[in-house]
């Protein structure tokens, strides 16, 4: 049976003495150098430098005892700030305004599939924006295909972020809800585990009905998801 994630009180003081212990595991060292460097007999600086060494071990044996636990936690605190935050809404969203914003922004037809352009930040050397609007009957159906269709086509991009349009007419708000879930995912992985095969995605699904658009936001100077936001708002922005 795998052991529960570690709670918050418990996380701390495991950080705690982890730190503590690499602290002293290198001061511990370091007293070993210099009395060496100043003559103290060497059978005794090769004992503490021992000593110091065994704890270097010790510690990272510690770390990795506890790996999964503390990974564990940080990924549940964050899952659960990413289920309380609420979506924000665009209005007047249609593929054709988003074609027209792609062009204006210097987007350029790739594959006769995607809008792809190349964007510089500076945090980020590069970010590569694809951007795909869908019509579709079903929400699930069209996320996972078109997750598949892009993993497919193999792009080596780096920091790339799929920018994608769910056109659907009367959208439900568990609909609404399963598009959210496939953006917080991406931000999990993209910010507390290993990379999925394609950076990030930003999964907007837009009622036809009301032209409104539904896009889960979050902030982080590093994520290649916020770089998403930032151009998803510039993309439907009131020119």
């Amino acid at each position: 049976m795998s052991k529960k994630p570690l709670d918050k009180d418990q996380n701390g003081r495991a950080r705690t003495i982890f730190i503590s212990f690499g602290i002293a595991a290198l001061s511990v060292m370091v007293l070993g150098i210099v009395l060496l460097e100043n003559g103290v007999d060497p059978t005794v600086c090769y004992a503490i430098l021992t000593v110091g060494t065994v704890m270097c071990f010790v510690g990272v044996a510690f770390f990795f005892f506890f790996y999964r636990r503390i990974f564990e936690y940080h990924y549940n605190k964050k899952s659960q700030m990413l289920d309380k935050t609420p979506c924000e809404q665009l209005t007047g969203v249609t593929r054709e305004s988003i074609k027209q914003a792609c062009l204006e922004n210097g987007f350029k037809n790739k594959d006769s599939l995607y809008y792809h352009r190349r964007g510089s930040s500076v945090l980020k050397e590069n970010v590569n924006y694809f951007v795909k609007t869908v019509e579709c009957t079903d929400l699930q159906s069209a996320l996972e295909k078109e997750f598949e269709a892009f993993d497919a086509k193999g792009y080596k991009n780096d920091n790339k972020c799929l920018m994608l349009f769910l056109f659907k007419e009367g959208l439900t708000e568990d609909e609404i809800e399963q598009a959210l879930d496939a953006s917080r995912y991406f931000i999990l992985q993209e910010t507390t585990a290993s990379h999925p095969c394609f950076d990030t995605a930003v999964v907007i699904p837009v009622d036809t009905t009301t032209k409104t658009a539904y896009y889960l936001p979050f902030s982080s100077r590093t994520a290649v998801y916020t770089y998403g936001i930032k151009m998803l708002k510039k993309l439907t922005s009131i020119s």
